[in-house]
């Protein structure tokens, strides 16, 4: 979390946040799915952050194709490119 939180732009603090989440919410296995019961507003607060601003950086990263929003949570679909934001 606290690399994440280092990160110098919006969408690289989420996309380091992500990477992390997937890492960590199942060890040993990595995550493709964050789900759903971790909203935005949640990730946001990890990150100390504005809701809006997480929101428009899951924004971008899903029409770069990296991820995609959906019912079940988010899911990752691209995790280099997550990991090089």
């Amino acid at each position: 979390m606290a690399e994440a939180r280092g990160r110098s732009t919006a969408l690289a603090r989420v996309a380091s946040l992500l990477c992390a989440l997937a890492d960590t919410l199942s060890p040993p296995r990595q995550l493709d799915l964050i789900p759903a019961t971790l909203q935005q507003r949640d990730l946001a607060a990890l990150l100390a952050m504005r809701h809006e601003s997480v929101c428009r950086a899951l924004g971008t990263l899903e029409r770069r194709k990296a991820l995609l929003r959906g019912d079940d949570g988010i899911r990752i679909l691209d995790r280099a490119m997550l990991e090089s934001a």
